[in-house]
């Protein structure tokens, strides 16, 4: 039998490297998710960002009547649900307003993750329709 395979120690050993590796690099596998749900949820803000800015330019009642309020109040704040669990908060805020063109100040913020914030500014200008 000289030869012929592993003795039980050797191969015990074996299974504690292996465990030790495993638990070193634990932490940066969940960092990794970690950054990877931020940065998903990020692009889907982004994408959010853009929709909400190409809906203030439309010319709907929906969002004249927000665009009014928020040159009378300075600021209108309202929240998305996404499909499935995501829920956002965006805040419109009064940035300029000289008549024919506007200048607000778009943040969204998630309320999943604490500190994850995404902010645009857009401009609008008024051609032949303004706020009631």
């Amino acid at each position: 039998m000289k030869g012929r395979g592993f003795i039980l120690v050797e191969v015990l050993l074996g299974l504690t490297f292996l465990g030790l590796i495993a638990t070193a690099s634990l932490p940066a596998i969940i960092m990794s998710k970690t950054s990877l749900t931020r940065a998903e949820q990020r692009v889907e803000m982004t994408y959010l960002c853009e929709y909400i800015a190409e809906h203030i330019n439309s010319d709907s009642d929906e969002m004249l009547d927000i665009i009014d309020r928020v040159i009378n109040t300075g600021k209108y704040s309202d929240s998305i649900r996404e499909t499935g669990s995501k829920e956002y908060t965006y805040n419109l805020e009064l940035l300029e307003y000289t008549g024919e063109y506007l200048l607000l100040d778009l943040c969204l913020s998630s309320k999943e993750i604490d500190d994850l914030e995404v902010c645009c500014e857009i401009s609008r200008k008024f051609e032949g329709i303004h706020p009631h």
